[in-house]
């Protein structure tokens, strides 16, 4: 069966007349994505804490400065590159007891966040947008946005650039993330955004721009061209992987 749409009475344009539209040709409309915020990450809340962990279960018995989040990046003494927060599980932010992403034996100690997991993003995102207000590090390393899928975060194949600007250009690379230059001074706030683009085949390029204590700029380019399934997560960290962040916020948007 077709069905005839007067058009000219909908829109009231009498300059459209009449259109047929069949509905077997009708099978479904795809409507634009808005963005979608994730969690806005305060710096301030970067936690340093006591903590033994014991399979998945970290357990913290003293709080140093900040609040446990979910998404958080753990480093101490004897704790697993790349262990994350992934649930509270009786604590709420100080002490008590939370779910980590890594089951591991680790003696009481002293942890500290170093970077943070955006994850559960859409496999329908084409384009991330990553925005840093006034963020600094606790040293001089510079930092890094890594992107990942299902199976974890990638912190290889990268191929990265970030120039600081002055009357003398400094360029940082790197191969472990889309990396930003904070020229090496643990005083300078960077503010900017980076967005990540999904081109095909795999493929994700980075660019962005900022300014370093409102005065310097600084550019952000790379790509990243083998990721072997749908992108559902972005780490944001540092080069070092000890430095923290003492100062400032960033969030990040998809569609």
């Amino acid at each position: 069966m077709t069905r005839s749409r007067d058009l000219a009475n909908l829109l009231s344009d009498g300059g459209i007349g009449t259109a047929e539209i069949s509905d077997a040709a009708i099978t479904s409309v795809k409507l634009a994505q808005p963005y979608t915020s994730k969690a806005n990450v305060n710096a301030s809340n970067m936690a340093s804490f006591t903590a033994s962990i014991s399979g998945t279960t970290m357990t913290v018995s003293a709080m140093g400065s900040g609040s446990i989040e979910v998404g958080q990046l753990i480093t101490g003494t004897g704790v697993t590159a790349g262990t994350t927060v992934t649930a509270f599980s009786g604590g709420t932010g100080g002490t008590g007891n939370y779910t980590v992403s890594t089951s591991q034996t680790v003696s009481s100690t002293t942890m500290t966040i170093v970077g943070y997991d955006f994850t559960a993003i859409p496999s329908w995102a084409t384009r991330i947008v990553i925005n840093f207000n006034a963020l600094s590090l606790s040293s001089t390393s510079n930092m890094l946005i890594r992107i990942g899928t299902s199976s974890g975060v990638i912190s290889t194949g990268y191929s990265s650039a970030s120039s600081y600007l002055t009357a003398t250009t400094s360029v940082a690379t790197s191969t472990a993330g889309f990396i930003i230059n904070l020229n090496g001074t643990a005083a300078n706030t960077f503010s900017g955004t980076v967005v990540l683009n999904y081109v095909g085949s795999g493929v994700w390029v980075a660019s962005g721009t900022g300014s370093l204590a409102g005065t310097f700029t600084v550019t952000v380019g790379g790509t990243y061209a083998t990721l072997g399934a749908s992108l559902d997560r972005v780490r944001i960290t540092t080069v070092s992987g000890t430095d923290t962040f003492d100062n400032g916020s960033f969030n990040l948007t998809y569609a």
